[in-house]
């Protein structure tokens, strides 16, 4: 959540492109295009004409390049494949493909690279194979020429899932570069797309994992039938207590819905029930902030983005100097133009007596501030993580009860899968969440939660990637109500 993140020159000349389209007056863009509200947001901008460019490019180049997508459980081997779609010809080939730095490329058995050619449909392609560790790439040359115009798999790249990968995560795989040669020696226009790898418990496999690389073959059941029913299940409010923050919680969470849709399959040989939650309707967009987004202009955040609020690291651990550099200065400037502010705080506490002491010290870097969203608690060390769920739990209720007898609304923000693998319900009924589950429909949480981080993206005003989230509670309006946060 709040470590740098690697880029590629490629990302910083698309930041760069973006900026001189934006600042391009909007006459000159509509010359280009005849714009329509292509997002569906009520306003035709740039991005509209970003849309309407991709559409062009999508109509005018044939050769589809993409990489696919895989499921994988931790510690297995999966296959991300580069898949060739309309393909006009071609005689040779260059793929510079990136990919996360927790994945692994997997040499497997007495194969000589993590790249496995579909000789079936390419026999003649002959790939050199080159790793750049430190860079997290692969790219791959032909070595000769030669001629297909077959469409299919290229090759499949091979990655062992990190072991502690926890399910619900989603690394990326992209081109950064590629290039295929007709037989003029000419490039051929491309329209490429970057693949993913979600990670999902080992009894959620759609099928067992690989355990070298092979041709998956798909099975089609003879005859189903498929009926969705969709309802709305009331979430019950939290356990009752006599702290005010507490009661302002219950306040809200008495009204709180979630939207259940339930998908019941049934086949010629099998009958199975899938039961898929959607996320209820968000108030609000927001973001989240440290010192990794750099220097900020709150200003556009608040008048070029949809973002209506900020979450800010005020610090981590149990010592006052390890208060976050651009705290204070994010803060003046988020409020100056009016932004609601929260905060959270990043621990490292192993036990409820450091976790205590934790508290005071994020108490004393947010001095006399007032904050209209919670004081997070930001868990998310392994090492804590693998403790029981007596003692993370114990960790958690020390940190959050102390900051809600000093007067401020508390709040836990953890991943999906330890909310509901690795705390106990006892104590997550007793704070508001936050939840973190990137790249999915819905939190896989099966709890009710206030904010949720999506994902990660840009945002006006801020020249690095940023967390984003939604909100569906309207903590500024509780914690006023309640006195909480300085108010």
């Amino acid at each position: 959540m709040h470590s740098g993140h690697k880029r590629f020159l490629t990302a910083a000349l698309a930041a760069l492109m973006s900026a001189v389209m934006l600042s391009a007056p909007v006459s000159a863009i509509a010359e280009e295009a005849e714009l329509t509200d292509r997002n569906h947001d009520g306003v035709i901008d740039v991005f509209d004409y970003v849309l309407s460019k991709r559409v062009s490019v999508a109509e005018n180049s044939p050769l589809d390049l993409s990489l696919g997508d895989a499921v994988g459980a931790p510690g297995s081997l999966v296959a991300v494949p580069a898949v060739l779609n309309q393909n006009p010809g071609f005689t040779s080939v260059k793929l510079s493909v990136s990919y996360d730095a927790d994945l692994i490329p997997e040499i497997t058995d007495d194969r000589e690279t993590s790249v496995i050619v579909n000789e079936q449909a390419f026999p003649k392609l002959d790939l050199s194979v080159f790793m750049l560790k430190k860079l997290y790439q692969i790219i791959c040359c032909t070595s000769r020429s030669f001629y297909s115009e077959e469409d299919g798999t290229i090759c499949d790249f091979i990655f062992r899932i990190p072991d502690d990968a926890e399910p619900g995560t989603v690394y990326t795989v992209c081109y950064q570069d590629a290039e295929l040669l007709d037989k003029n020696n000419s490039r051929l226009p491309l329209l490429t797309k970057r693949g993913k790898i979600t990670v999902v418990a080992p009894e959620d496999l759609p099928e067992p994992p690989l355990s070298e690389p092979a041709v998956t073959t798909a099975t089609t059941a003879a005859a189903s039938g498929t009926t969705t029913l969709t309802e709305a299940q009331t979430v019950a409010p939290p356990a009752t207590a006599t702290s005010a923050a507490t009661t302002a919680k219950q306040t809200k969470a008495a009204s709180s819905k979630t939207t259940t849709t339930v998908t019941t399959t049934v086949t010629t040989t099998a009958e199975t029930t899938t039961t898929v939650r959607t996320a209820p309707p968000y108030l609000w967009k927001g973001i989240d902030v440290s010192q990794y987004q750099g220097d900020i202009n709150f200003r556009k955040v608040r008048d070029e983005s949809e973002n209506k609020y900020v979450m800010m690291r005020a610090g981590y651990g149990r010592f006052a100097d390890q208060e976050d550099p651009t705290f204070r200065t994010n803060y003046s400037r988020a409020k100056a133009v009016g932004m609601p502010v929260g905060v959270y705080w990043y621990s490292y506490a192993k036990t409820p007596e450091v976790a205590k002491i934790e508290a005071h010290v994020c108490a004393q870097v947010l001095g006399d501030r007032q904050f209209e969203y919670p004081i997070a608690f930001d868990i998310e060390e392994p090492d804590v993580l693998s403790k029981s769920v007596e003692e993370i739990s114990a960790i958690i209720e020390a940190f959050c009860s102390e900051m809600e007898r000093m007067g401020y609304y508390s709040m836990l923000y953890c991943s999906s899968y330890y909310l509901n693998n690795r705390i106990s319900k006892s104590t997550l009924a007793k704070y508001s969440i936050w939840v973190a589950n990137y790249n999915v429909e819905c939190p896989s949480f099966t709890g009710e939660y206030g904010m949720w981080q999506y994902g990660i993206g840009r945002s006006a005003g801020i020249d690095y990637d940023v967390d984003v989230n939604y909100c569906y509670k309207d903590y500024p309006s509780i914690i006023k109500t309640y006195h909480l946060n300085k108010f």
